[in-house]
């Protein structure tokens, strides 16, 4: 499934224009107008990253001006491509940024690029310490047993040979 503008017009593209197009597929849904699956916000996040490991600083810089009518999902794909070649106080400004934005939603972004960086400091440190106390999953699901349909027993066998 593609991204709801394309990447070679992306490559193109102002910040004034990434901030008005992640403003505008800022949904998931898929659109199936022309025959073709265009996707939304995670689709243009994906082509997002691809742009920021190119420009990492243009792009971490644009982050600082992400605000809540953007999805998550573009700080988080932002953030993984960018991350990487930025200096320690960008990124700390960025990860602030992002984590009082978007919280719980990109905190497992923000510990990946944090553990990428090449230095820390404390500002950081206290962002890996709020994360590694997050509830978020509330329970390990791999270790919940699955609900039974009604009707059915567990384990589920069969004696029949075909």
């Amino acid at each position: 499934m593609g991204s709801p503008i394309p990447d070679d017009a992306t490559k193109k593209m102002s910040d004034v224009n990434w901030l008005a197009a992640l403003k505008k597929h800022s949904s998931d849904e898929t659109d199936w107008a022309d025959g073709t699956p265009v996707g939304g916000a995670r689709e243009l996040a994906q082509v997002l990253e691809q742009r920021a490991k190119e420009d990492p600083e243009r792009f971490a810089r644009l982050a600082l001006r992400f605000d809540a009518a953007i999805p998550s999902t573009a700080g988080a794909h932002l953030l993984r491509g960018a991350s990487v070649g930025i200096d320690l106080a960008l990124l700390t400004e960025v990860c602030n940024h992002l984590s009082a934005l978007y919280g719980e939603e990109v905190g497992r972004d923000i510990c990946s690029a944090i553990q990428d960086a090449d230095g820390t400091n404390a500002h950081l440190v206290a962002l890996v310490a709020r994360y590694s106390q997050s509830p978020d999953p509330d329970r390990e699901l791999a270790r919940t047993a699955a609900p039974q349909a009604a009707g059915t027993t567990s384990p589920v066998t069969s004696s029949r040979l075909d």
